[in-house]
């Protein structure tokens, strides 16, 4: 265990990325994700925040979103319905200003220094960067069927109609890419697996609060810690930050923030979920470690097909 890192947990340069082996380290249980998608547009995005947690979004960020300090912050709209956008976050709740309007609450991976304690309040409804035009999702897996992992969560805080369990697999446009980082768009369309309702589908607008949050639900506070996607060293790893931060807020909200909180390693889909890892070096002469860029459907493909243990297994490098 070389550095205090457990050598079976992700990248080996003798064997390659691989699996956890949990018959070797069973305190390492593997999470997943029973399905994902995307979501767009407020209404939307609303119904499936109060449904089942925190998303993650793109954005066009600008030095004003570099140089937020706090307020409502607004940001220039995207100049074409599929232009790249070049940073992603996650959404955690919303809410209105009396002068500013509606916003949502927004935590980026610049760190607690940046913002407001690591968040910002960007408006709703357009003048955005996009934020409310590419959003992911995920479902933590119930009852996991990884091998030798644990249950990761008891249920659902809120019903849903039953249906079969059948997955539904829905083709999406090309998702970004950060155009600082010279990658290359992704050419063939982006997949999501659905097996429930959508929440769209079955929460009326009248069941819809004027203001939502999960760091403050009847005064508990479901979200996760804030990640630091500059420490130890800069790297463009927002694709996986933001992804990850979302999905473990997922976990703490089904769990009922069950001890102990679970936040899942970044670093391992920094080095097993594709990402960029070929046009790293091709392109911008990087390392292969996935930090010029990344697409947060990879972090849920590789959620629900393999399973990433908790941030304790492997630390950002």
């Amino acid at each position: 265990m070389p550095d205090g890192r457990a050598e079976r947990c992700s990248y080996n340069l003798t064997l390659g990325c691989h699996d956890v082996d949990l018959a070797h380290h069973e305190h390492y249980p593997l999470y997943t994700v029973a399905e994902y998608g995307g979501v767009s547009g407020a209404d939307n995005m609303k119904a499936e925040i109060l449904a089942r947690g925190p998303i993650s979004c793109g954005i066009l960020t600008s030095a004003s979103f570099e140089n937020y300090s706090a307020g409502v912050l607004q940001l220039p709209q995207p100049p074409t319905q599929n232009a790249p956008l070049n940073h992603e976050v996650s959404i955690v709740g919303w809410g209105r200003d009396e002068h500013a309007g509606e916003y949502w609450d927004v935590r980026n991976s610049y760190g607690s220094a940046w913002g407001e304690s690591g968040y910002a309040r960007i408006k709703m409804h357009g003048t955005n960067g996009g934020l409310e035009t590419r959003c992911s999702w995920g479902v933590p897996r119930v009852n996991t069927s990884v091998p030798g992992a644990v249950p990761n969560a008891e249920s659902s805080s809120r019903s849903q109609p039953d249906v079969p369990q059948q997955a539904k697999v829905v083709p999406r446009g090309p998702q970004h890419r950060p155009p600082k980082s010279g990658l290359m768009r992704r050419t063939k369309p982006r997949r999501s697996v659905v097996v429930s309702p959508l929440p769209q589908d079955f929460i009326a607008d009248e069941d819809v609060p004027a203001a939502y949050d999960v760091r403050n639900i009847l005064g508990w506070d479901y979200s996760t810690t804030s990640r630091a996607q500059n420490e130890p060293h800069a790297c463009g790893s927002c694709w996986a930050q933001g992804t990850v931060s979302s999905i473990s807020d997922r976990m703490k909200l089904m769990r009922k923030a069950a001890f102990p909180e679970i936040t899942l390693s970044v670093q391992v889909l920094l080095d097993c979920a594709n990402g960029t890892t070929s046009w790293d070096t091709i392109q911008t002469g990087l390392d292969n470690d996935n930090c010029g860029g990344g697409e947060p459907d990879d972090v849920m493909a590789y959620l629900l097909n393999h399973g990433v243990p908790d941030d304790t297994c492997s630390s950002c490098k």
